[in-house]
């Protein structure tokens, strides 16, 4: 997979790197350039977010931050004090998924923390952070007692302490597809759908929290 950067003004490429990305995000001082993708050695995946200079294409660094058998990757979001990224790891073959969200040092990409949701067979589906970069959202589907839950949760980007952690069962199967936070950062948004039984129509749900 290649990464190209384009000149803004005229459209030509600026410069090109050769990365497994899925997930991108920008500084929030325009400078640096964050792919999140999975890399396979071994029999096993990869979670690796590199990090590029945006004028020159310059990398600056590539960790990994988790290995598993089979990775979805979520999403990457930039803060001035972290580099969150969101996805899924299998946590046994073939069996069980749980959400992994990871925050890095921008300028070094070491790891500042990582937090596991706790809830088996759970797909996360989308990453946000609050206009202000102090806190994160997650959102994707866990595995209920007799259907499938929308699961949200909220971390506190200093610390990684997880501040709140929100269920929506308004069907029997409920399946989010994106997460918005509003410009003031005072509400979380969730829309998905809510279905009565697999392939049934159901319904579209937004569902609304308070982030605090």
């Amino acid at each position: 997979r290649t990464t190209e950067a384009f000149n803004a003004s005229t459209g030509a490429t600026d410069w090109q790197a050769s990365v497994n990305g899925e997930a991108e995000a920008v500084s929030p001082d325009g400078t640096t350039l964050f792919v999140t993708g999975d890399t396979y050695s071994g029999g096993r995946a990869n979670l690796v977010t590199t990090a590029f200079a945006t004028a020159t294409g310059t990398q600056l660094w590539s960790v990994a931050t988790g290995r598993t058998h089979h990775i979805i990757v979520t999403g990457v979001a930039a803060t001035g004090s972290a580099v969150i990224v969101n996805a899924t790891l299998e946590t046994g073959k073939s069996t069980t998924y749980d959400w992994r969200t990871v925050a890095l040092a921008p300028q070094t990409g070491s790891t500042l923390w990582a937090k596991t949701l706790g809830e088996n067979d759970g797909l996360a589906v989308g990453l946000v952070v609050s206009p202000d970069g102090s806190a994160a959202f997650v959102t994707g589907g866990v595995v209920g007692t007799s259907g499938e839950s929308m699961l949200t949760a909220g971390y506190d980007v200093a610390t990684g302490a997880q501040t709140w952690k929100a269920r929506f069962d308004g069907r029997t199967y409920n399946y989010p597809y994106a997460i918005a936070v509003s410009p003031g950062g005072s509400q979380v948004f969730v829309t998905g759908a809510s279905d009565p039984a697999p392939g049934n129509i159901g319904s579209m749900t937004t569902v609304t929290y308070s982030t605090s």
